[in-house]
């Protein structure tokens, strides 16, 4: 009798391992990767990546970046000079000087050479603070805009169905 209470009592940890919900969500749109997690039930993202290098020149003029005072950029005007005005915060590589990293508020400006590499947003400020961070990211053709944590729905909004979503468990 024991014995059977212990194996069920495994079995049922065990299986309850196997049988959690997924806890991660990606989402992946052409040069835009986004990442989250499920609140209470609802696909959470709280923070995307813009690969600029694999964007098309369309893509880029067609989205905006939201700051404060309702000011809107098109991310195609994200230029190196801009970014620098517009962060709090600037970081270059100690490996390769020519790499360098602007922070505003909830987003970064990736930059090598002063050519655009990669835009991220995310809901907290990037100055590793759980400070909520101001981000709305939009599209001039169809007049929508998302803020951070969106849901799903929202991204799909913005950017488009799509093309690839995985939700995984981690601990």
């Amino acid at each position: 009798m024991r014995k059977t209470c212990l194996l069920l009592l495994v079995a049922i940890t065990a299986g309850g391992c196997v049988m959690k919900k997924t806890n991660n969500i990606e989402v992946w749109r052409g040069a835009i990767f986004a990442y989250g997690k499920p609140d209470h039930g609802v696909d959470q993202l709280n923070g995307l990546e813009i690969n600029y290098v694999n964007m098309s020149h369309e893509d880029q003029t067609n989205l905006w970046i939201g700051f404060p005072q309702n000011k809107k950029i098109a991310l195609s005007a994200i230029t190196f000079e801009e970014a620098k005005a517009l962060s709090e915060k600037e970081h270059i590589n100690p490996e390769n000087n020519m790499r360098r990293f602007y922070y505003a508020g909830g987003y970064s400006f990736e930059f090598i050479n002063q050519v655009p590499i990669s835009f991220q947003a995310s809901k907290y400020e990037f100055a590793l603070s759980n400070k909520i961070a101001f981000t709305r990211i939009g599209s001039f053709s169809n007049n929508r805009l998302l803020t951070l944590p969106c849901t799903l729905n929202q991204f799909e909004e913005v950017f488009g169905k799509p093309d690839r979503i995985r939700r995984w468990w981690s601990w």
